[in-house]
């Protein structure tokens, strides 16, 4: 993950955890940890947090306490106790899952009596950018190619989302020229995959009550960029890439979710 990336993914957390006290959480689980950016800050409300990544090469395991790592694919969890989270947590990773809902189902499995799941995603903003930015993006790419600029690096171990499920089919026509960005191969599709609407209707099929949605912030893919000050101000207006959804696993509210709603 890059700086820029990493401080974007911090603020959200800041958004979403700013009210809660420290160690809240008695035990939680984060899936797609990567580098562990995301991981330090959740530390700071959890007195035991799980940090699972499926790519070995990409988990960077940092000394904090009360924080364990393992390698492990969120579509098979089987090896983790049923009932032990009261907090499971990711980030931009749902949308890269294959059958997602019966990844939820499973993930419903862990979580302990009171317990609730947080879900960062990408929303239909966020998709409107990637498609139209695009022909942006192979422009730059053209120009590293030819000696302008200096290309971004990928961090080591940097593989695809999920190797383990293989390569995704794309649809032919426009994917061929703006490919999509997650697990369903079809982009135009992603507009309404990516919506409100659609994950309300994957949760709710999975077993979950919708706590609340919130909002994240403007940021632009393809790490193009976008000025602070712009970004702020997109942000204050409402204009959000991302979605978290803030889920419980029955029908009552968990007292830990208080901090988290507005």
């Amino acid at each position: 993950m890059t700086a820029s990336l990493g401080a974007l993914r911090r603020r959200d957390l800041e958004l979403l955890f700013g009210r809660c006290p420290e160690g809240v959480f008695a035990q939680a689980l984060e899936l797609g940890a990567g580098d562990g950016c995301q991981s330090e800050f959740l530390s700071h409300y959890c007195r035991r947090l799980l940090c699972t990544e499926y790519n070995e090469a990409r988990l960077q395991r940092r000394s904090l306490p009360g924080v364990e790592y393992a390698v492990l694919d969120a579509t098979d969890l089987t090896s983790l106790p049923e009932a032990s989270f009261d907090l499971i947590f990711s980030s931009n990773l749902l949308e890269h899952l294959p059958e997602v809902e019966q990844v939820l189902v499973g993930l419903r499995r862990l979580l302990a009596p009171g317990g609730l799941a947080l879900h960062c995603l990408p929303n239909p903003t966020w998709k409107a950018l990637q498609f139209g930015l695009y022909p942006a993006m192979k422009a730059r790419a053209l120009a590293w190619r030819l000696g302008l600029g200096t290309p971004h690096r990928s961090p080591a171990g940097q593989v695809g989302n999920n190797p383990s499920t293989g390569t995704v089919q794309r649809s032919r026509g426009l994917d061929r020229l703006l490919p999509a960005h997650g697990q369903s191969g079809d982009t135009l599709a992603e507009f309404r995959l990516f919506s409100r609407s659609s994950w309300r209707s994957t949760f709710a099929s999975a077993g979950y009550t919708l706590l609340h949605e919130r909002e994240l912030q403007f940021h632009s893919p393809y790490r193009l960029g976008c000025p602070e000050i712009l970004r702020r101000g997109l942000s204050g207006l409402g204009l959000a890439c991302s979605t978290a959804y803030i889920l419980a696993p029955g029908n009552e509210v968990p007292a830990n979710a208080l901090h988290l709603l507005p």
